[in-house]
């Protein structure tokens, strides 16, 4: 039996953003139509000394100048941009991030890294801030180490975030968890990497809570191509329906 599961500990911030809808752990961009780039963040800091992991799933077409996830300082202004279309994560050095377009950015610099993606797609994170690493994963498989600079001081603030200049684009939050680096969760790690060792263990009671606790690390198969179309045909009828409670839908 898998030991993956789900859970939110942690959801979006609900305040203080403009053109945005959070119902949930679901997120809808420029849901006015309104111009502009729109940012959201977590609510809470992943902090220093902690491994943090989340994944999203993108519930409509994604299109425009960019969607991008990632993460960013508490230096970023969410209401920088209301009129203009731009990528601001990884604009400067205070944000990092993963365009659908398939370019990983940072300071500026755009560098090609994963196959483009959009509806029906999953997007996970890993954020290590003891070792200063951020990982991206594409449908539960991993797309290697995009960064290893990021910061590990206490007083560097850092948030999950996600921008979008796609009118009405959508987004939910899967799952969402921090753990403290411990020598458990580092054995967890590098047992992950070795599927045969790992069998063994799965049958030790003992060593089973030990990984359910990081589950996150025991990726499980990746979606298919079918599995992808039923998960967004379901969301896509639930945003339907949030959306059709404040305006029109249209296609």
């Amino acid at each position: 039996m898998s030991l993956w599961r789900t859970g939110v500990e942690w959801g979006w911030a609900r305040e203080g953003i403009s053109g945005l809808r959070v119902s949930g752990n679901d997120v809808i961009f420029r849901y006015h139509y309104n111009s502009g780039t729109v940012v959201v963040r977590s609510e809470r800091e992943l902090e220093v000394g902690m491994v943090h992991f989340w994944e999203m799933r993108i519930l409509t077409p994604l299109e425009g100048s960019d969607v991008i996830f990632g993460i960013g300082t508490d230096k970023i202004n969410l209401n920088q941009f209301p009129r203009g279309h731009v990528s601001p994560l990884g604009l400067n050095a205070e944000s990092w991030g993963l365009s659908f377009y398939g370019g990983k950015q940072h300071n500026g610099l755009r560098a090609a890294y994963s196959p483009m993606f959009s509806q029906g797609c999953v997007v996970g994170i890993c954020l290590d801030r003891s070792r200063g690493t951020l990982e991206f994963y594409l449908n539960r498989r991993s797309l290697g180490v995009a960064y290893r600079n990021i910061p590990c001081d206490p007083q560097v603030k850092l948030y999950a975030m996600v921008s979008s200049t796609s009118a009405r684009s959508a987004i939910r939050l899967m799952n969402s968890t921090s753990q403290k680096d411990c020598l458990q969760l580092r054995t967890v790690q590098a047992l992950s990497k070795r599927p045969k060792d790992l069998k063994l263990l799965r049958k030790i009671p003992g060593y089973k809570i030990l990984l359910r606790t990081y589950w996150f690390l025991l990726m499980p198969p990746a979606y298919k191509p079918i599995e992808l179309q039923l998960i967004y045909n379901t969301w896509l009828a639930n945003l339907r329906n949030i959306i059709n409670g404040l305006y029109d839908w249209t296609y």
